[in-house]
Order: C-alpha cells, then structure tokens, then sequence
C-alpha cells in the first residue's frame, strides 16, 4: 500500500490486529492474527524445540 512512511504504515498494521512475518532477504508479509494462528502456533512449536535441542530452558 502507497502513501504512507513505512513506519505509519507498521502502526496501522498492527493496530489493525496484522502480524508480520519475515522472509528470505529484507521482505516483510502481513497477515491478520485471528487468520494466521495456525502458523503462528506453528513458529512457536519450533523455537521450542530449538531451545529444547540447545539446552536452553523453555519459558
């Protein structure tokens, strides 16, 4: 979306329940949470089990 600095345009995202996910390179892809928990879950299994495999505690 045009028009607006890339940090205004972060607020509105999030303000508008819009999480961000990373891709390869400097790419940015937004969802809405409540359309995303699915692979939100997901993100959050896997650092789990990262930690697990480095010993690090889980919170």
């Amino acid at each position: 979306m045009g028009g607006f600095p890339p940090d205004e345009l972060r607020q509105i995202l999030v303000r508008a329940g819009a999480v961000r996910f990373g891709t390869e390179g400097d790419g940015e892809l937004w969802g809405l949470i409540s359309r995303n928990l699915d692979k939100l879950q997901e993100e959050d299994e896997l650092q789990k089990r990262r930690q697990q495999s480095n010993g690090a505690p889980i919170s």
